[in-house]
């Protein structure tokens, strides 16, 4: 953005799906980037939807984890697993056990914060589920796996907007899908 459009001041304020909406809504935020699919599902018919990214959340481990040395694992394969879940509300996705697995799983820790999560992982104190995006930017001694799973999930990224939209949005709403496609 600086460089294709140096005059244009872009700010980045973080918070949950639903402020972000209410702050879109109220003409606060321009742009509200968040997570949508399975159990993320939002009233987004009077906004403008810009799909960013197809994720499709994995598996991480830690680097001594018996699972570490392999590209995949079998969803049946995580029923005993010790978890380390996001803190679950309304606010966003945090991510918790595998969704699909039924029955009772054992959530050994539950943060709010991705680098305590990924922490812990990495100390072999549990696994957990990240958004595919994240996979990049791991820490050392934190591997990511694919989950084979006959009831697939999806978590997909969203551009959101007001529906009239100024170049400057305009603008911002290439920039973010030139990245995504960068890490697409």
């Amino acid at each position: 953005m600086r460089a294709d459009h140096p005059a244009l001041k872009v700010r980045i304020s973080e918070g949950g799906t639903e402020a972000q909406l209410r702050r879109l809504r109220a003409g606060r935020t321009a742009i509200a980037v968040m997570a949508v699919g399975f159990g993320l599902d939002y009233d987004l018919d009077d906004l403008k939807v810009d799909l960013l990214l197809h994720g499709t959340p994995r598996l991480i481990v830690s680097a001594e984890h018996r699972f570490a040395n392999r590209s995949w694992v079998n969803v049946a394969e995580l029923r005993d697993e010790a978890w380390i879940v996001g803190e679950a509300d309304r606010s966003g996705p945090q991510f918790g056990t595998w969704p699909t697995l039924d029955g009772e799983l054992t959530v050994a820790h539950s943060l709010r914060d991705w680098t305590a999560r990924l922490g812990l992982v990495a100390a072999g104190l549990g696994v957990a589920v990240i958004p595919s995006v994240f996979v990049p930017a791991l820490p050392p001694g934190v591997r990511a796996l694919r989950v084979d799973d006959p009831r697939p999930f999806r978590r997909d990224v969203l551009a959101v907007t007001l529906p009239d939209r100024s170049p400057s949005i305009d603008a911002v709403i290439g920039a973010l899908h030139a990245e995504a496609a960068r890490l697409g």
